[in-house]
């Protein structure tokens, strides 16, 4: 093939029109990679708006920065107005040319590339008898053979040709055995002509000539008949499509005369007959994807459609596969499917990350194969007219389309489809070939047409979300649109977007919801995932849900694919009435979009059908989505975009602005306090300061001070002073003292008159206690500084926090409140912030004879003992241990609770018990029991088993009286036999008295001191 189809078809048009000038040749280098650029942080005052780009995990590149009057002064209100729009990150894809259909990642199989197209090598099998019966057999050789006599009875002007005769039977040949089988429409061809004067003898009527076809089951079957009489017609090129009962594994062909006179007369002449048998004739693609090992990268999210820029004569087909490029499997739903465009805006991006694409060509003929000029992805979408437009969706008014071109005569328009993607559109890129036509864009059918000059790149505003071309012929010559390239810029719109100011992990703004995913982009389905499997089942029905905006909606679109099985049909139900139904015809893969009056329709029942779920400011509606057939269905890239603009508005008391006043004042280039807007994916923000308001009239100075504050801080029984100070405008006078008590499960704030009277607490204030006498103490400093001081605790019931702030705010008398002193516990690390679980520290046991060692075993039965108890918090160094009240500590003697007690003596609770006259092990358990929060740990309960001893060792014999004589001696022995039936003592000592050693006082008597062991 030497060039295009098209560039043939158009040659002479071309040369017809524009005598008068040249085209112009508009397209831009492909493939793009399209990213927003790196940004720096926006300072800025209110009346502002700035784009700011969110990135999960990593720090904005662009934050807002809202400067402020002065590093002191305190925010009084704030008003924001937040909207949606989208970062673009889209990568296009190209194929066009020689390099790219014969790169080294691609494979052919009976495919070609030449001059930047790719096609196939067309098979024409057929049988020309210029060398004999070439494998056909023949019924008699007297009436059917080869022949070569007379040019008069073959195509052509030398070669051969099959003749038949007959007699009164039958005479035939019968082709070899052809594999036909998983064929479709595969033509039949044969020349004919009958015999005539000087060449044979014209067949009279009855004398026909039949072409038959053997069925699967070995009957013959008659397709066509050639009737044999009447007048004598010229050679006939016979051509028709061979129907399916002749296509099996065992295929054959026979030509048959039915009757005739024998061997004098009544010639019929075949030659060239051809059975059209295409051979596998396919190009599969280079890797393409996400996946870094790609040979052609596209990027991570859902994929654009890929389109195929494609030639297809009269009887050929192109039919694509989407192949799973890390196992080298087919993918379900994608296989051998006829069409130009394939559906990547179906697949389940987040499972295939490598792909390749496999193209089979089919034709009747070397000569009508299917040819590709480009194939595009990414959002790249070049069309060259190389079928009809208007199969696409374009409309043609006084316009034409032939030979692969839109002409204009006079006053013509082509108004292109809608432009849209199933990912967030951020802008476009156009270009074409044309002559003598004006380009024109629009982003809303309620807009007004935008003329433009090509090339043209276009923004989309955060609320558009499609646009469309129109070319205008635009003077009295002829005008031609040869080729338009468009390039989408597509990318994310952030999931769940919040706003957490001062990194305490409690947001300012903010819903995160799993089933409502990227802002302004709806393309989560209810279960919270962007994909969603579901068999058919018995019913044959396969069924997902979304929550889709009740306003604001915008488009409509989601895919679905049949694995293992086909789809026949698909339905859109809201509040349980069917919206829209679609026939598919056993489709494998489909992507529903919907035109403009399916969408008014939707838009008009989701309006009726209100909103049953609410997420920053936005209502949804389920919407059910219904498909019939069999296999697994895959439901997917849901798209549907939708409006966004939320305005905040906060006053001194919200979250919002308290949280910012607390913030840290960047000093340079300007006084600014920085809103961290984050969320769950890649996007923008675009955020505006619409309204401030600002008082210099107090301050808070550091720094502050946290007396008694144990790290992490827990419910401990001793008070927190908490010390900040304040400069008040001279002006002006604090009527309250408020005190913020926050962590991630409870807020608790306390707001203290300074003028005398009861403290009101707010939230979870029950949680904090106030000193009874001491809660609240003002010091002057000096005529406009005081020190204020705060006493409290907090309670037991306060469960365990990763990060916890006390925050201390004086209020004007003009109701003005000032930025806050705070102190802060964090548990940065892996530690904790609050801990509220009790323990038991330690527990010395003691008896008269002092503390019990450790390893000591047995007690003596009737002994008296003492238990000095520990109790602090897991993990806390100190003395903290609980307020009165807040637990209570039980001794256990076995299974008897001997002692109980809800105070502690500082952090310890001294109790005495009685080992009982008993044998055996016996336990004694001390455990802390919270009554008003906490968990029980391991170390919340400690226990100590002892061996009961109910005798005393008793001395049962000895070689010495009690008072004894005996004779001097430089040594004596003394023995004594001891009896204990537990256990023998093993520190035994002797008292014994020896007067002429011992009698000190010399009275012959022993002395109580005078006895030494």
């Amino acid at each position: 093939m030497a060039d295009s189809y098209k560039g043939r078809g158009v040659a002479f048009l071309v040369l017809l029109l524009f005598v008068m000038g040249p085209y112009m040749t508009l397209v831009p280098p492909a493939p793009a990679l399209l990213l927003d650029e790196t940004q720096k942080p926006n300072f800025v005052t209110e009346g502002t708006p700035v784009t700011v780009d969110v990135r999960p995990g990593q720090i904005s590149q662009s934050p807002f920065m809202l400067d402020v009057p002065s590093s002191t002064g305190a925010i009084t209100s704030l008003d924001l107005a937040v909207q949606s729009a989208t970062m673009a990150n889209s990568q296009t894809l190209l194929w066009e040319g020689d390099a790219s259909w014969n790169h080294v990642d691609a494979s052919h199989n009976n495919t070609f590339a030449q001059s930047g197209i790719l096609s196939g090598d067309g098979s024409v099998p057929g049988y020309d008898f210029n060398n004999g019966l070439q494998g056909w057999t023949v019924s008699s050789s007297t009436y059917v053979g080869p022949y070569t006599s007379n040019a008069c009875g073959y195509n052509g002007s030398s070669g051969g040709s099959l003749k038949t005769q007959a007699s009164t039977t039958p005479e035939y040949a019968t082709s070899p055995t052809i594999n036909l089988a998983g064929r479709s429409t595969v033509p039949f061809h044969a020349w004919v002509h009958e015999g005539r004067v000087g060449c044979g003898e014209t067949p009279d009527s009855s004398e026909n000539l039949q072409f038959l076809y053997k069925t699967a089951a070995g009957q013959w079957t008659v397709f066509h008949t050639f009737q044999g009489g009447g007048t004598q017609t010229s050679n006939f090129q016979y051509a028709t499509t061979l129907p399916a009962a002749a296509l099996h594994s065992t295929s054959q062909f026979r030509i048959q005369q039915t009757t005739g006179s024998g061997t004098c007369c009544d010639y019929w002449f075949i030659d060239d007959v051809i059975v059209v048998l295409p051979p596998v004739t396919s190009w599969t693609s280079p890797t393409f994807g996400y996946n870094s090992s790609n040979s052609f990268s596209l990027a991570e999210g859902p994929y654009a459609p890929m389109h195929i820029n494609a030639n297809l004569p009269l009887g050929s087909t192109l039919h694509w596969t989407l192949i799973d490029a890390q196992t080298g499997d087919n993918i379900s739903g994608f296989e051998s499917i006829e069409g130009t465009t394939v559906h990547l805006d179906a697949v389940d991006w987040e499972h295939y990350g490598s792909l390749r694409l496999r193209l089979m060509f089919e034709g009747l003929d070397s000569n009508s194969m299917p040819s590709v000029e480009s194939i595009s992805a990414g959002g790249l979408v070049k069309d060259s007219f190389s079928t009809d437009p208007t199969l696409r969706g374009w409309s043609l008014n006084n316009s034409t389309y032939l030979a692969g071109a839109v002409s204009s005569i006079a006053n013509g328009t082509v108004h292109s489809p809608w432009y849209t993607s199933n990912s967030p559109l951020a802008g476009y890129q156009i270009a074409a070939v044309l002559q003598d036509f004006d380009s024109f864009v629009r982003h809303a059918e309620s807009d007004p047409w935008t003329p433009i000059s090509l090339p043209y790149s276009g923004i989309l505003s955060p609320n558009e979300h499609a646009f469309q071309l129109m070319f205008m012929h635009n003077t009295s010559q002829p005008a031609l649109l040869d080729e338009v390239q468009v390039t989408m810029s597509t990318g994310q719109r952030v999931h769940s977007p919040m706003l957490d100011i001062d990194g305490d992990d409690i947001l300012e703004w903010g819903d995160p919801d799993v089933r409502i995913g990227s802002w302004g982009f709806q393309n989560h389905f209810s279960t919270g995932e962007k994909s969603h499997k579901a068999s058919f089942g018995f019913s044959g029905l396969a069924e997902a849900s979304a929550w889709i905006p009740a306003t604001n909606l915008e488009q409509f679109g989601v895919s679905v694919t049949s694995e293992n099985g086909n789809m026949t049909g698909m339905s859109l139900r809201i509040g349980g009435s069917t919206v829209l139904s679609k026939t598919l015809d056993n489709a494998t893969v489909y992507r529903l979009e919907l035109n403009s009056s399916e969408q008014s329709l939707l838009k008009t029942t989701l309006s009726s059908q209100g909103a049953l779920l609410n997420n920053m400011g936005q209502g949804y509606a389920l919407v059910e989505m219904e498909v019939y057939g069999n296999g697994i269905a895959t439901f997917s890239n849901l798209a549907a975009p939708y409006a966004t603009l939320t305005t905040i508005s906060a006053n001194q008391q919200s979250p919002l602005v308290m949280a910012a006043n607390s913030a840290y004042r960047t000093p340079v280039p300007s006084l600014s306090i920085e809103f961290p807007f984050s969320g769950l994916s890649n996007g923008k923000l675009i955020v505006e300061a619409t309204d401030m308001e600002f008082s210099d009239e107090v301050a808070v100075y550091y720094p502050v001070s946290m007396e008694n504050a144990s790290n992490p801080l827990t419910p401990s029984q001793r008070w927190l002073s908490f010390t900040a100070p304040f400069d008040v405008d001279a002006a002006r006078s604090i009527s309250l003292v408020r005190l913020d008590v926050q962590g991630q499960n409870n807020h608790a704030t306390w707001l203290q008159p300074t003028g005398g009277g009861a403290a009101l607490g707010q939230g979870d204030s029950s949680l904090v206690e106030l000193h009874p006498t001491e809660s609240l103490s003002i010091a002057t400093v000096s005529a406009t500084k005081s020190d204020i001081t705060v006493k409290f605790r907090v309670e037991q019931g306060w469960d365990d926090e990763d990060m916890l702030t006390a925050k201390m705010r004086v209020v004007l008398d003009n109701d003005v409140i000032s930025r806050p002193g705070q102190y802060m516990w964090s548990g940065v690390g892996g530690g904790q912030a609050f801990e509220n679980d009790l323990v038991i520290k330690s527990v010395e046991i003691s008896d008269d004879n002092g503390l019990i060692d450790p390893s000591t075993e047995y007690l003596a039965a009737g002994g008296a003992l003492n238990f000095s108890i520990d109790v602090g918090y897991e993990g806390v160094e100190g003395i903290d241990a609980f307020a009165d009240g807040d637990a209570e500590v039980q001794l256990w003697q076995g299974s008897t609770m001997v002692a109980n007690t809800t105070s502690l003596d500082v952090d310890t609770w001294n109790v005495s018990d009685v080992a009982p006259y008993s044998f055996g092990d016996l336990t004694w358990t001390v455990r802390v029991l919270p009554l008003n929060g906490g968990d029980i740990v391991d170390e919340s309960e400690y226990t100590r088993t002892f061996k009961i001893d109910p005798t005393a060792p008793a001395v049962i014999a000895s070689s010495v009286e009690w008072y004894d004589h005996r004779l001097a001696s430089t040594s004596q022995t003394v023995q004594f036999q001891i009896l204990d039936p537990v256990l023998l003592p093993s520190d035994v000592q002797v008292m014994l008295w020896r007067e002429w050693l011992d009698d000190v006082d010399l009275n012959g008597w022993p002395s109580e001191d005078e006895y030494k062991p």
